[in-house]
Protein backbone atom coordinates (compact mmCIF):
# COMPACT_ATOMS: atom_id res chain seq x y z
CA UNK A 1 0.00 0.00 0.00
CA UNK A 2 1.48 3.07 -1.13
CA UNK A 3 1.06 6.81 0.41
CA UNK A 4 -1.03 7.88 -3.23
CA UNK A 5 -3.46 5.13 -2.74
CA UNK A 6 -3.65 5.66 0.76
CA UNK A 7 -4.39 9.41 0.28
CA UNK A 8 -6.98 8.88 -2.89
CA UNK A 9 -9.08 6.20 -0.90
CA UNK A 10 -9.20 9.12 1.56
CA UNK A 11 -9.76 11.51 -0.36
CA UNK A 12 -12.82 9.64 -1.63
CA UNK A 13 -14.33 8.42 1.53
CA UNK A 14 -14.33 12.58 1.71
CA UNK A 15 -15.57 13.48 -1.54
CA UNK A 16 -18.52 10.03 -1.04
CA UNK A 17 -19.34 12.31 2.72
CA UNK A 18 -19.44 15.80 0.92
CA UNK A 19 -23.46 15.15 -0.55
CA UNK A 20 -24.78 14.25 2.48
CA UNK A 21 -23.00 16.99 3.98
CA UNK A 22 -24.12 19.11 1.50
CA UNK A 23 -27.62 18.04 1.74
CA UNK A 24 -27.70 18.66 5.19
CA UNK A 25 -26.80 22.35 4.99
CA UNK A 26 -29.46 22.67 2.27
CA UNK A 27 -32.16 21.89 4.60
CA UNK A 28 -30.58 24.07 7.74
CA UNK A 29 -31.01 26.68 5.24
CA UNK A 30 -34.31 25.73 4.06
CA UNK A 31 -35.30 25.48 7.78
CA UNK A 32 -33.54 29.15 8.34
CA UNK A 33 -35.95 30.36 5.34
CA UNK A 34 -38.96 29.24 6.95
CA UNK A 35 -38.35 30.18 10.33
CA UNK A 36 -37.58 33.93 8.87
CA UNK A 37 -40.72 33.92 6.95
CA UNK A 38 -42.31 33.14 9.74
CA UNK A 39 -41.13 35.41 12.24
CA UNK A 40 -41.36 38.01 9.46
CA UNK A 41 -45.55 37.64 9.18
CA UNK A 42 -45.80 37.47 12.90
CA UNK A 43 -44.17 41.13 13.23
CA UNK A 44 -40.96 39.82 14.71
CA UNK A 45 -37.53 41.21 14.14
CA UNK A 46 -35.75 38.60 12.64
CA UNK A 47 -33.18 37.57 15.67
CA UNK A 48 -31.69 34.17 15.68
CA UNK A 49 -33.56 33.56 12.29
CA UNK A 50 -31.07 35.02 9.99
CA UNK A 51 -28.45 33.35 12.10
CA UNK A 52 -29.73 30.19 10.64
CA UNK A 53 -29.40 31.41 6.58
CA UNK A 54 -25.69 32.67 7.47
CA UNK A 55 -24.91 29.63 8.68
CA UNK A 56 -26.42 27.36 6.28
CA UNK A 57 -24.88 29.40 2.94
CA UNK A 58 -21.40 29.41 5.40
CA UNK A 59 -21.48 25.73 5.93
CA UNK A 60 -22.03 25.19 1.32
CA UNK A 61 -20.01 27.03 0.87
CA UNK A 62 -17.09 26.11 2.50
CA UNK A 63 -18.51 22.19 1.72
CA UNK A 64 -18.48 22.86 -2.33
CA UNK A 65 -15.04 24.89 -1.78
CA UNK A 66 -13.30 21.79 -0.12
CA UNK A 67 -15.28 19.52 -2.60
CA UNK A 68 -13.51 21.61 -5.56
CA UNK A 69 -10.08 21.78 -3.36
CA UNK A 70 -9.89 18.04 -3.06
CA UNK A 71 -10.37 17.27 -6.38
CA UNK A 72 -7.49 19.45 -7.82
CA UNK A 73 -5.31 17.90 -4.74
CA UNK A 74 -6.21 14.62 -6.01
CA UNK A 75 -5.48 15.61 -9.94
CA UNK A 76 -2.12 16.82 -8.83
CA UNK A 77 -0.81 14.58 -6.14
CA UNK A 78 -2.27 11.19 -7.07
CA UNK A 79 -1.21 9.68 -10.99
CA UNK A 80 -3.64 8.63 -13.27
CA UNK A 81 -4.72 4.89 -12.59
CA UNK A 82 -4.96 4.57 -8.62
Amino acid sequence: MTIASIVSSFIDLIQKLIPVVATLAVVVFFIGIVQYLYATSQGKKDGPKANMLLWGLIALFVIFSLWGILSVIKQILIPPGY
